[in-house]
């Protein structure tokens, strides 16, 4: 067929760390059920344009067992996890970070599979990121982190704190490749829960020879304060935000009930910039003041 598709390795790349990440989301809770078990039936059918090769035959060989039977056998999964890294390092073009932030978006689709999130796996989804700092400063590794570690704090998980989950998480997945997850149900979530405002979890801030900005309402002292700080201490102060922006600092009394559809201007721009690529962090007023110190 002269028309035929013809898939880059980029693309077995990606299939086989979302299926990396899928495999490892699914089983923070050390069970498998029927929901997750379809979507690594769903998986196997989006990626059947692959499975011809031989790399692939022993993959489907081990999926249609786990799907057949619906359970996993732990040496299914390592030989699994195996493949997957063994293909992907393969690659003379191999990117950690950005491999990595594929098996990361695998994860949230993974723990998302059965439209639950218990406290395991958050708390098992902060560990791996602890263990995968690598991703640090890469979106959404930072507000990431940040929001788990604030949820986490009292040893608990509500309902209120998985629809925030929920709704942060699902904002990494691709809907339209889950079997699962109902994007009509995640938008009505939206409307019904407010995600706090999120910054970087004690973040290192070197001010020579980088680009502050600053928004909200400052708590501790004047803005043209933080301005001098900045300048003695061999920074650059911009009231916009430039393309060579490193950090946003975010005043101390500005509301932590942002949404993500209406955060300040400055925040949502930056958030823009980190979904692109950039490395700017958003840091609270207090953590700045903090390393300053």
């Amino acid at each position: 067929m002269k028309n035929q598709k013809i898939p880059k390795f980029s693309d077995h790349q990606k299939a086989l760390n979302t299926l990396q990440g899928l495999l490892i989301g699914i089983s923070l809770d050390q069970k498998l059920n029927q929901k997750e078990v379809s979507e690594i039936k769903f998986w196997l059918s989006e990626s059947k344009e692959f499975i011809n090769k031989q790399l692939y035959s022993e993959i489907v060989s081990i999926l249609e067992s786990v799907i057949k039977i619906g359970k996993f056998k732990d040496e299914e999964k390592k030989d699994l996890l195996f493949v997957c890294e063994k293909f992907n390092k393969s690659n003379p073009a191999f990117d950690l970070v950005q491999n990595d932030m594929q098996v990361l978006h695998g994860i949230l689709h993974g723990i998302l599979a059965d439209g639950k999130i218990t406290l395991q796996e958050a708390e098992s989804l902060k560990k791996w990121l602890y263990q995968n700092e690598q991703l640090t400063n890469s979106y959404p590794y930072d507000e990431l982190l940040s929001l788990l570690t604030g949820i986490l704090a009292d040893g608990k998980i509500d309902k209120e704190e998985q629809a925030i989950l929920k709704i942060f998480l699902s904002e990494f997945i691709n809907l339209e490749k889950s079997k699962n997850l109902d994007e009509t149900k995640i938008e009505t979530l939206k409307t019904q829960f407010t995600v706090p405002g999120i910054c970087a979890l004690a973040p290192e801030i070197i001010p020579e020879g980088n680009v502050f900005s600053f928004t909200g309402v400052p708590s501790k002292q004047p803005i043209q304060d933080i301005e001098t700080t900045i300048r003695e201490n061999g920074g650059i102060f911009s009231y916009p935000l430039r393309k060579d922006t490193s950090y946003l600092i975010v005043g101390g009394n500005t509301s932590n009930s942002w949404t993500f559809s209406c955060f300040g201007r400055k925040v949502e721009e930056a958030i823009e910039m980190r979904k692109s690529g950039s490395q700017i962090l958003i840091i609270h007023e207090v953590d700045f003041w903090d390393n300053i110190a």
